[in-house]
């Protein structure tokens, strides 16, 4: 959803029965958390839910 200067994205999958890499496991989570800091620095919010039967990615972005 686009909103005066923000950008509202919203994504929900169910979790799956599969195996996990942990030496690997949140690398990529990690890697989008240092890039949301580096390209909007104060002007993004990111929550990541994880309540056992889905995962949830609620961001949103402030373009001024």
């Amino acid at each position: 959803m686009i909103e005066k200067n923000n950008i509202h994205f919203k994504v929900e999958n169910k979790i799956g029965v599969h195996r996990k890499n942990i030496k690997n496991s949140g690398v990529g989570l990690e890697n989008i958390k240092n890039r949301l800091r580096l390209l909007y620095p104060n002007s993004h919010r990111l929550q990541i839910t994880n309540n056992g039967a889905t995962f949830l990615v609620d961001l949103t972005l402030n373009l001024n």
